[in-house]
């Protein structure tokens, strides 16, 4: 609800969380399944209820619902990734964002998985810093299995922080 609260219009705390279900509803019939991103560009108003001047907001779900997802390893380097290409395909790939939306310049973001998800911070963190790292550094054209096998060693040592 802090989110919903920082983005309240008018006094309405469901600003923020009715604009983002009609987004999900009209692009994805109502379900963003966890480790898919969705960036939902805000209205004016909402752009103006909040401190930051905020424009769009990525949807990136790391659970159905709430509950313990720290077994799934690789979750929150998925989940990254997910946002990385998102944000790619919005600033970078024609078309890739609604008609006079801005680029997105800043990335503000809580640790992912890690309050009910009961993902450690230390894997959170080393996971998303991997993530970046490797979508820096791209996955070259057309990767085989053994051109990879050190980036999956390297998520791997992540797995057990």
């Amino acid at each position: 609800m802090a989110l919903s609260t920082a983005f309240k219009v008018d006094g309405d705390t469901w600003a923020l969380t009715n604009h983002v279900q009609d987004a999900l509803r009209e692009r994805h019939r109502g379900y963003l399944p966890p480790g898919s991103c969705e960036l939902v560009p805000l209205s004016s108003a909402l752009t103006a209820s909040n401190a930051l001047e905020c424009t769009v907001l990525a949807v990136l779900p790391t659970m159905r619902v709430p509950e313990d997802v720290s077994w799934h390893v690789d979750l929150v380097y998925e989940c990254t990734w997910s946002l990385l290409s998102a944000l790619w395909r919005w600033n970078c790939v024609p078309g890739g964002r609604p008609a006079g939306a801005g680029r997105v310049e800043r990335v503000l973001m809580t640790g992912l998985g890690t309050g009910t998800g009961g993902v450690g911070y230390e894997r959170c963190a080393r996971q998303m810093v991997l993530a970046a790292l490797n979508f820096a550094r791209g996955w070259g054209e057309r990767p085989r299995w053994d051109d990879v096998e050190g980036r999956v060693e390297e998520i791997g040592r992540t797995r057990t922080l």
